[in-house]
């Protein structure tokens, strides 16, 4: 049963780089929500100041925490935000950084219902 289109993240696959320990999952979960939200504030404020290197370094943290709970299309969008940054191309930054705001609010309601 393939739920990557419409489920944010995998569950068992999550589960799985966590040796099924459902405390490690919880408590990762956590620890992703107030990370992401510290990077994404990163982000918005980089784009701000148009300081790149922020963006990038920001959105690549956002990649490797999101790709521990298996969810690939916040893995996806985070690495083009970072590769738009990485390249100076700030123009196209805003829409990237809404998309992928969107996918990380996504993926944290989902974590939260999976973590309950």
């Amino acid at each position: 049963m393939d739920h990557s289109q419409s489920q944010p993240f995998d569950l068992e696959r999550a589960l799985e780089y966590m040796d099924g320990d459902r405390e490690l999952f919880r408590a990762l979960v956590e620890a992703f929500i107030e990370e992401a939200s510290c990077q994404m504030m990163e982000i918005w404020d980089g784009l701000q100041r148009a300081d790149a290197g922020a963006v990038t370094r920001a959105a690549h943290n956002i990649k490797g925490s999101a790709g521990n709970f298996a969810a690939p299309r916040t893995v996806e969008l985070a690495y083009r935000v970072e590769v738009l940054a990485r390249e100076g191309r700030l123009e196209e930054l805003p829409v990237a950084v809404g998309d992928l705001a969107q996918a990380l609010d996504s993926l944290t309601k989902a974590l939260r219902r999976a973590a309950a």
